[in-house]
């Protein structure tokens, strides 16, 4: 049985130019502590175990003939270094038990070795995109805003590119400055360790239905580029709020109201932020606002993009630091239950 491996590479953006530095305070603690975690722990599943995985950061991308034909950078980014890559390199083996479950699956086929080894790629593959969208999720619940993906993961078996994932993307770093002139609510910094277990825990497999399990799934969502024409992360994240604090189809505004406050504190200014987030979302998704067409040209100051953006980042805000609260106090299972005095 001969071992090989994997290498895989994710694009993150460096906060080299000076406006971008407050978008990541904690660039390089964040980097050292996804590594550290990356390092150290085992990821089983029940088909392609993942038991092993070395991370580093890779900045040698220039020499790199791999990457030279397979991603695209313009001339900007070769002249000031705007990103680096996360390096991974995953072992894996094709054993007897594999190649058996596969002729057992299929016995009217007869597989041969290399039908094998492109199954086990592809399924490896899927599993390892699976994976990385999971580190990031947990990070940025961690350490919200610290690291920002910028496109898609390439895995590769030797030179050969087995997948282009598609393209990780969350934009937790703006609105993090938005929140903060807000006041609220307030995000904190966890250690990644923490959430990951948590995660674990509260969604140990996709059968599992709960407030938590629907609003991480949600969350996810959050983890694709989009353009401002065709984002959708209003919809994802208000619908994540919604699965954590509300019940059934009426009083929804008050509900995420009085729930919220109870779990993240009221907000001393700008109150009537949330009732026009909810405001946008339902003119939005009931066809009373002004939509730009696609393909639009954006204007410097354009109302709906403006009002989207604002919206976004405060459900966003909610969904995280609701996802903190419960990592903190290791709750698994969040209702709710109304007292009479």
């Amino acid at each position: 049985m001969v071992t090989k491996k994997l290498d895989i590479f994710i694009p993150i953006r460096k906060p080299i130019l000076h406006f971008e530095e407050k978008w990541f305070p904690y660039f390089n603690l964040s980097i050292n502590e996804l590594l550290e975690f990356i390092n150290n722990t085992s990821f089983p599943d029940e088909f392609y175990p993942i038991n092993q995985i070395r991370a580093q950061v890779y900045d040698e991308y220039d020499s790199d003939k791999r990457l030279a034909d397979n991603w695209r950078k313009n001339e900007l980014t070769f002249k000031f270094n705007l990103f680096c890559f996360l390096h991974l390199e995953i072992p894996y083996s094709i054993t007897p038990e594999y190649a058996q479950q596969i002729r057992k699956w299929n016995p009217d086929h007869k597989f041969t070795k290399k039908d094998i080894h492109e199954l086990m790629l592809h399924g490896l593959s899927a599993q390892i995109e699976k994976l990385i969208r999971d580190f990031f999720i947990a990070q940025s619940i961690a350490k919200p805003g610290s690291i920002f993906a910028t496109g898609p993961a390439l895995i590769f078996d030797k030179d050969t590119l087995v997948l282009t994932t598609a393209k990780l993307w969350n934009g937790l770093h703006e609105a993090k400055e938005h929140i903060a002139k807000i006041g609220w609510p307030i995000f904190g910094d966890l250690n990644l360790s923490d959430v990951w277990n948590w995660m674990q825990k509260s969604f140990p497999n996709e059968t599992v239905s709960t407030r938590i399990t629907r609003a991480i799934a949600a969350y996810s969502y959050l983890f694709v580029e989009s353009s401002v024409s065709s984002d959708t992360s209003l919809i994802w994240a208000v619908m994540g709020v919604e699965a954590l604090y509300t019940t059934g189809n009426t009083g929804l505004l008050n509900q995420i109201k009085d729930k919220s406050a109870l779990i993240l504190g009221e907000p001393k200014k700008y109150k009537n932020k949330l009732s026009a987030m909810y405001a946008f979302r339902s003119k939005l998704i009931h066809g009373s606002a002004d939509l730009p067409r696609q393909h639009y040209q954006p204007e410097i100051d354009n109302k709906f993009d403006r009002e989207y953006g604002e919206s976004s980042d405060l459900a966003t805000a909610i969904l995280v630091c609701t996802f903190q609260y419960l990592v903190k106090n290791n709750i698994h299972e969040f209702e709710f239950n109304y007292t009479l005095k």
